[in-house]
C-alpha cells in the first residue's frame, strides 16, 4: 500500500521516489487575503508558549499546541551566512535556481506567476524520502485519495514582506494553492522568519508549519528524521558566485526619477495611425508628442514606465511599484536584474525625447532622467502590507464577483541572464526628486 511504502522509505532511509511528480490542478483560494493576513499575524509570536521538543543535527524543535485538533511545529537553526545572502537564497523567485541551498531539498519547483517583488505563484516538491515525511506529519494529504501523485506535489503562493515580525527582519508565508485545502481561514501551511545576528553576517532562521496533532512517541522519531535533511553546512559551503547568479537573475532593481524640477515628466503619445510594431524605440520616439500629465498630484513612475512600455507595443507587467509587500515612494519603480538591460534599450532613447521636450515646453536646464539601482524608500502613509489580486481565469468564472479570489496561474516565467550595473547614489526626499 502507499502507507507502507512511505514508511518503508522512511525508516529505512530509502532514496528511492515513491511519488512521481505532478504538477497537480491549481484552484481558486476564495479568501486569500484573509489567509494571508491570519498566517503572518502567526508568524509575528514566535517566542511564547512553545515546548521544547529535542536539537538534532544543529536544528531546535519546538511544538506549541494550537487546537485540538492541531499543532504547530517550529524548527529554528542558524547559519553563517550573512542576511542579505541568505535571503536572497530564500526569495520565492529563487526558488526554481540550481546549487542554491534549497536546490538540495526541493526538486522539479517552477516558478508559475511573478505578482510583485515577493509575491509568486511556484510548484515544488522534496526530494525523496523526504516527501515522505512531511506526508507522515501532515496526513491531511494521506486522506485525499489513492492520487498520491497528486499529493506529493506543492503549488503555494508564496508572499514575503521585510521588516516584519521586526525591523530588519523579514517573513515568508506560503499558502497552499491545490484542491486540498484545510479549510480553515488561519491554517498556516507553511512560514519562515529570518532574523540577522551579529551585525547581519549570520542568520537565524525559523521555519514554522501546522501539522494535525499527533502524540510525541509518533512524532519524535519524525522530527528526528526531518533534522537530518537539514544540511546546514550547504550554506556555509555555497560559493560566492552562486549568490551573485542567484541576485542577477531572480534580484530586483530599484530605480528612480530626479531633477523633476518644474513638475513631473511629460507624458507621450503616438497619432492613431502609428504603430508601435513597427518601429525600432529610436525611430518611434520621433513620432511621440509630449504634454503635461493631467493629474500632477497622482504620478506614479511605475505607471508612467509601463504606459511608455504600452506604446512600444511591450510587455508592461515587468515594472512594479512595491517591494517585498511594501508600497515604494511615488518616483521609484522595481524591475527585474534580469531583464532591466533589455528593457533600458527601449526606455532611454524615448526619455532623452522627453528630456528635450520638457526643456522647450518648460524653459531652463534642468529635465527629469533616471537613476538606476539605487536604494529603496517606502510610503510612509501605506505602509501596510500590499495585496496582490488576480484577475478571474477563464475556468473560474463560476465563482461570484463579490469574491476576492487569488488564482493560480499557468503562466512559465523564464529567467534570462543578463546583468546590469550602475551607479547606486541615493535619491532625495521630497515632494518631487
Amino acid at each position: 500500500t502507499a502507507w507502507s511504502n512511505i514508511m518503508r522509505v522512511v525508516l529505512q532511509g530509502s532514496r528511492a521516489d515513491p511519488f512521481p511528480c505532478s504538477k497537480g490542478e491549481m484552484v481558486a483560494l476564495a479568501n486569500f487575503p484573509e489567509r494571508l493576513e491570519h498566517g503572518f499575524k502567526q508568524l509575528a509570536d514566535l517566542d511564547d508558549g512553545w515546548e521544547h521538543l529535542v536539537n538534532s543535527n544543529r536544528v531546535e524543535v519546538h511544538c506549541k499546541a494550537k487546537g485540538d485538533s492541531s499543532m504547530l511545529l517550529k524548527l529554528r537553526y542558524g547559519v553563517d551566512v550573512s542576511f542579505d545572502r541568505a535571503l536572497s537564497v530564500m526569495r520565492p523567485e529563487a526558488m526554481d535556481l540550481q546549487d542554491t541551498p534549497l536546490s538540495e531539498i526541493v526538486d522539479q519547483a517552477a516558478m508559475l506567476k511573478l505578482f510583485a517583488p515577493g509575491d509568486v505563484v511556484c510548484s515544488f516538491r522534496f526530494k525523496n524520502w523526504l516527501t515522505s515525511i512531511w506526508l507522515l506529519l501532515d496526513e491531511s494529504r494521506l486522506k485525499q485519495g489513492k492520487d498520491w501523485e497528486k499529493v506529493a506535489n506543492y503549488v503555494m503562493r508564496m508572499v514575503m514582506r521585510r521588516g516584519f515580525p521586526r525591523p530588519g527582519a523579514a517573513a515568508i508565508l506560503g499558502i497552499e494553492l491545490k484542491d486540498y485545502w484545510h479549510g480553515s481561514s488561519d491554517y498556516l501551511d507553511y512560514g519562515l522568519v529570518m532574523d540577522p545576528e551579529e551585525n547581519g553576517s549570520k542568520t537565524i532562521l525559523q521555519e514554522v508549519l501546522e501539522i494535525p496533532h499527533m502524540q510525541k512517541q509518533m512524532l519524535l522519531p519524525l522530527v528526528v528524521k526531518l533534522c537530518g535533511s537539514y544540511d546546514l553546512r550547504r550554506w556555509e559551503d555555497t560559493s560566492p558566485l552562486v549568490y551573485q547568479t542567484v541576485d542577477e537573475q531572480s534580484g530586483f532593481l530599484v530605480v528612480s526619477v530626479r531633477k523633476c524640477c518644474r513638475g513631473p515628466p511629460l507624458v507621450p503619445s503616438l497619432p492613431s495611425g502609428c504603430r508601435a510594431s513597427s518601429c525600432i524605440a529610436e525611430k518611434l520616439a520621433e513620432w511621440f508628442s509630449w504634454e503635461e500629465a493631467q493629474d500632477l498630484t497622482n504620478f506614479n513612475l511605475s505607471s508612467y514606465l509601463q504606459h511608455i512600455l504600452s506604446l512600444c507595443g511591450m510587455e508592461t507587467t515587468v515594472v512594479f511599484d512595491s517591494l517585498d509587500g511594501r508600497r515604494l515612494v511615488f518616483f521609484q519603480a522595481v524591475v527585474r536584474r534580469a531583464v532591466w538591460s533589455k528593457l533600458w534599450e527601449t526606455l532611454q532613447p524615448i526619455l532623452k525625447k522627453q528630456q528635450s521636450a520638457y526643456r522647450r515646453h518648460y524653459g531652463g536646464s534642468g529635465a527629469p532622467h533616471i537613476q538606476v539601482d539605487v536604494q529603496p524608500r517606502f510610503d510612509e502613509g501605506t505602509m501596510q502590507a500590499v495585496v496582490r489580486e488576480c484577475q478571474p481565469s477563464p475556468s473560474s468564472t463560476d465563482l461570484p464577483p463579490s469574491e476576492e479570489a487569488a488564482y493560480a496561474w499557468q503562466v512559465q516565467i523564464k529567467n534570462t541572464f543578463v546583468h546590469f550595473t550602475t551607479d547606486d547614489a541615493q535619491s532625495e526626499v521630497g515632494s518631487l526628486p
